[in-house]
């Protein structure tokens, strides 16, 4: 499995969490990036538990309405990458035509970002969504 998927879906981060750190696999990007939040918010004061992120984590492995949309169009796009690269043994990216509609529905997730994503947070899945490209081979500038 991608790391996005990961990080969205398959249960490798963890919803425990307790006064500095988030518990899951360290080598996760998303983890490390929510806890050195975390970790700022709670020595600045600005938000005691940091709500959002308890919210987010919980949207990820729980999804509920609109959020189901998000958290399930990117497990398929990630499952279908990774048998596009095991049976061709290229990354999608590079692929003029496939990767295009691959592109197109990232592009579509992206603009949905701006209408309601309830608990998801919408930066943090606008992040996940670049990654998401540059490890499938698409350019930079895509």
């Amino acid at each position: 499995m991608g790391k996005l998927l990961a990080a969205i879906r398959d249960r490798r981060l963890k919803e425990i969490y307790d006064d500095t750190t988030l518990v899951g696999r360290e080598t996760l990007a998303l983890n490390k990036r929510l806890e050195k939040m975390h970790i700022k918010q709670k020595a600045s004061g600005v938000v005691g538990e940091a709500v959002w992120i308890q919210s987010h984590l919980s949207a990820m492995y729980n999804p509920l309405g609109e959020e189901q949309l998000f958290v399930d169009t990117l497990q398929a796009l990630e499952t279908y990458c990774e048998v596009y690269t095991s049976q061709y043994g290229d990354l999608v990216g590079v692929d003029a035509v496939i990767g295009q509609g691959v592109k197109s529905i990232l592009d579509g997730l992206h603009i949905l970002l701006n209408g309601s994503t309830r608990r998801l947070d919408a930066g943090t899945l606008s992040h996940l969504l670049q990654g998401f490209l540059s490890e499938n081979g698409f350019p930079e500038d895509s």
